[in-house]
């Protein structure tokens, strides 16, 4: 979601203790906090893990008559990578991963995506409406879902025809396409409310339901139990709710001044996340100040392959994740997108991989 200066101002006070994490035992560790990635001075958006590298990509944001925005690059875990601006241009805002494994950027008035050292690949389409391209999440196909902060929910095909797949929502925000359900869910911040729309034929979004209610919601993930991971704004933090919907916890960064940035307004706010690492069980955090982890005990929900054919399910066995019938350690199958056992994912060496 775009934030232009100083926001909200004397709506919290800054000296609110920072980093309250309130989550069962079950998915985290009371020894884990929250750590700063990247610091950045700004109000930053758009987290996406890339698996073959590693790396985290995420936005920069400045005023609207601002025309570039980087797009920052940072390989996590790595000290002699301090991060670098992987592209600055159109006001990069939600970013997503293809099936390919190439970056997807959402933009003023179009949707780009881009090679691994930053160049252009396509400019997937352009447009007039929304103005600006705010959310997105890819399918297993190449086609995908986005939002704009209006009051409507666009599809593009595999290929690359756009059309609006609802108009049933006020303050479209944060989307994300569930294949495995056949479900888009899609944040509402002025609704204050998660909703899901059943998949129909051409992109088409169906009769919506009520998810969840929860102020001011802005981007967010999902692990692979189901757990959703949902990012407020106007609140500074994320909400945790479990499959069927109920709060199960929270994840607060609201801090004193200074600590993680040093722009007017609120310090803390938070606006999306996403799950990465080598077990897809370390949670990447944007908002104010830049780019923040939480170690957590349930990975990310594998959504497909993205760009690595191969993984080794340590130390048991080697899968192939490209495969139709792929099957858990006790012969079950699986499917590529959808829940995957709860294990540690390893990427292979590209050597390796056949």
């Amino acid at each position: 979601m775009l934030k232009y200066g100083p926001l909200f101002a004397g709506l919290v006070s800054l000296a609110a203790a920072q980093n309250i994490i309130q989550l069962p035992d079950s998915l985290r560790a009371t020894t884990d906090t929250v750590k700063c990635v990247k610091k950045i001075p700004m109000y930053c958006e758009g987290p996406a893990w890339e698996p073959s590298t590693g790396a985290v990509y995420f936005t920069e944001q400045f005023a609207a008559n601002v025309q570039n925005w980087p797009l920052w690059k940072v390989l996590p875990g790595n000290s002699s990578d301090t991060g670098s601006v992987f592209v600055a241009n159109y006001q990069n805002n939600g970013l997503d991963f293809d099936p390919q494994g190439r970056l997807v950027s959402c933009q003023n008035g179009r949707l780009s995506r881009y090679k691994s050292d930053g160049t252009l690949d396509s400019t997937l389409i352009t447009f007039t409406t929304p103005a600006q391209a705010n959310d997105l999440s890819i399918g297993a196909n190449g086609a995908m879902y986005f939002t704009g902060l209006g009051n409507a929910v666009y599809y593009l095909s595999p290929t690359r025809q756009m059309s609006t797949a609802t108009t049933n929502i006020s303050s479209a925000n944060g989307v994300e396409w569930m294949e495995s359900e056949n479900m888009v869910y899609v944040n509402s911040t002025s609704g204050n409310a998660v909703y899901k729309f059943p998949v129909g034929t051409n992109g088409a979004l169906g009769t919506r339901s009520n998810y969840v209610t929860s102020p001011g919601p802005d981007g967010g993930t999902y692990d692979s139990h189901g757990n959703r991971y949902v990012a407020s704004y106007t609140q500074g933090e994320i909400r945790v709710f479990n499959a069927r919907g109920d709060s199960i916890g929270r994840i607060a960064l609201r801090t004193a001044t200074g600590t993680y940035d040093n722009r007017a307004g609120n310090q803390g706010n938070v606006d999306n996340c996403v799950f990465g690492g080598a077990d897809l069980k370390t949670l990447y955090i944007t908002g104010d100040g830049g780019l923040y982890s939480l170690q957590l005990k349930i990975p990310g929900q594998v959504r497909y392959t993205t760009g690595i054919r191969s993984y080794r399910i340590s130390p048991l066995r080697k899968v192939d994740l490209t495969s139709a019938a792929l099957r858990d350690l006790r012969g079950r199958a699986v499917k590529i997108y959808g829940r995957m056992p709860v294990m540690k994912i390893v990427p292979l060496p590209v050597s390796k991989q056949k």
